[in-house]
């Protein structure tokens, strides 16, 4: 199969695509040989698209080394889309596939930098600064007093924000494909030891229109999105 028949020819829908998404979407090297099964997935893809039920699911099964990432690749290549990937594991559960909640390192310091007055703000102001610290006005304070107790705020923050983590939800390859109609590929998902996991992404693949995220948000799929 020339690559220059195959790539970018079984796209079923118009897109433009930003520059980053446009850097997803796979380059096939010179050497690789385009396998008959990849061009008949394109094929099924882009020839059922105004159908009912448009083949957007694909599952691709071989050995170790038999080139079915490759494959996915190639397969996002020919229908022009972005490709992402998420590997599961013995010990990948559901939400490893719907979202990760990490900590959030920003709040802390947008939190100070918008309560604590300046040093400009204690030396033209001080009663105001003070103001700002406490909530309680004093005519008579002095800068350095002011001073004193930012430094006595701040350390109190600090101490209370080491007992108190905040976290924050980002999206997984798998949510950010549904989400922007990507191709996402699963890799390796016999491995996974939990069989409720198994039971649980089929439920999301089998006619999903929409999945929902930890979060509470429901994200509905994209109809370009093509899980393999």
């Amino acid at each position: 199969i020339n690559p220059s028949d195959f790539v970018g020819k079984y796209a079923y829908s118009e897109r433009i695509f930003t520059r980053n998404e446009e850097n997803l979407i796979p380059v096939l090297g010179d050497w690789y040989i385009i396998q008959d099964e990849v061009e008949r997935i394109c094929k099924h893809a882009q020839m059922t698209s105004n159908g009912l039920q448009p083949m957007r699911n694909f599952m691709i099964r071989g050995n170790a080394g038999t080139g079915k990432t490759d494959g996915a690749k190639a397969i996002a290549a020919g229908l022009n889309l972005p490709y992402l990937h998420l590997t599961c594991s013995a010990n990948t559960e559901i939400l490893d596939i719907l979202g990760q909640i990490i900590p959030d390192t920003n709040d802390r310091l947008e939190y100070q930098c918008a309560e604590y007055p300046t040093l400009a703000d204690i030396q033209m102001d001080p009663p105001t600064a003070y103001y700002k610290l406490t909530g309680t006005y004093q005519e008579e304070i002095t800068e350095d007093e002011v001073y004193q107790k930012l430094i006595t705020v701040i350390r109190y923050e600090e101490r209370k924000e080491e007992k108190t983590q905040r976290f924050q939800y980002v999206d997984t390859p798998f949510v950010t494909a549904m989400r922007n109609g990507y191709l996402i590929e699963l890799q390796e998902p016999n491995v996974i030891a939990n069989p409720g996991v198994l039971v649980g992404l089929n439920s999301l693949l089998d006619r999903c229109a929409s999945i929902t995220l930890p979060t509470g948000e429901i994200v509905k799929r994209h109809p370009d999105t093509v899980i393999i």
